[in-house]
């Protein structure tokens, strides 16, 4: 059968569009494939039970706050982008970096009792203790608020050869929680002996940082934290409560009771039964 010029052009137009539909289909399931790739904490891990009581039962203190409220709200570095496949590469360095030293203060420091700023820890001054942990848990429930958003994985699920050296949270990823609580405890810390600011902050960037080492959290996770602190920090100094309570502890009048060791077993003994009558009398033990 003959075709004529017309037929042809039609036919060679119609294999054109066949073509053409053919590839924008295989494109977008590739594309489709890429981004379903992205696992989020949900899919490799679950909240603990803890935490879920927690974020269900904890009654604000001071500041009732959300990520939007503070208009901080900073997306995590997308899974395919060169910042993400740069924290990868600093994770996996740290990883081979890790030593006894670091692997005890690592352990120590997944509770609060671990916390140490240059002679202070929680146990030994009970007033002061009860505000810092107020101030503690209300950041602790903004935290927890801002990692069901972002749902950020933990990178030993999408880092290969990073193997952590405690056993993953059972919360997500983004933003530290250690990071946000160390470095709002540092800062009021510095409000009460302002000499004393610097070194707090210090030791905040070190307890954040150890989780880094021990490879639980992304860099940026240790960075949205530390922003987050500075934002709440800014309205606690705003709230009236907050100010009346601090001034009991500003002035000579107050002696903080420092301790000079702080792996002492009888210390963190001192602290894990403070903090254990706290949550039980705030019930979310």
């Amino acid at each position: 059968m003959r075709v004529s010029c017309r037929q042809s052009k039609l036919l060679h137009n119609q294999l054109i569009k066949i073509i053409l539909m053919s590839f924008l289909f295989l494109t977008s399931c590739q594309t489709t494939s890429k981004k379903d790739s992205s696992l989020n904490f949900t899919d490799t891990q679950k909240w603990g039970e803890e935490e879920d009581h927690f974020r269900k039962n904890w009654k604000p203190v001071f500041v009732d706050l959300t990520p939007e409220a503070l208009n901080l709200k900073i997306d995590p570095p997308r899974e395919h982008s060169q910042a993400f496949q740069r924290e990868k590469t600093y994770l996996l360095a740290l990883q081979g970096m890790r030593s006894e030293h670091d692997l005890k203060e690592i352990e120590i420091q997944k509770h609060v009792c671990g916390f140490y700023f240059d002679g202070f820890r929680l146990g030994f001054n009970r007033n002061l203790d009860n505000f810092l942990m107020d101030a503690y848990m209300d950041s602790r429930l903004l935290g927890f608020r801002a990692k069901a958003f972002y749902n950020r994985i933990r990178p030993s699920f999408s880092v290969p050869g990073l193997t952590p050296s405690i056993e993953n949270p059972g919360h997500p990823a983004y933003p530290s929680n250690h990071s946000i609580q160390a470095t709002l405890m540092a800062l009021i810390l510095g409000e009460i002996v302002p000499n004393n600011k610097a070194t707090y902050l210090n030791s905040a960037r070190r307890i954040a940082r150890n989780r880094e080492l021990a490879g639980v959290h992304y860099p940026s996770d240790s960075e949205y934290g530390m922003s987050l602190a500075f934002a709440v920090f800014e309205r606690l100094v705003k709230n009236k409560t907050f100010q009346e309570r601090l001034s009991e502890f500003k002035g000579k009048k107050f002696k903080m009771v420092t301790r000079k060791i702080k792996t002492e077993k009888k210390d963190s003994n001192a602290c894990l039964n403070y903090t254990k009558s706290y949550a039980i009398k705030n019930g979310v033990w």
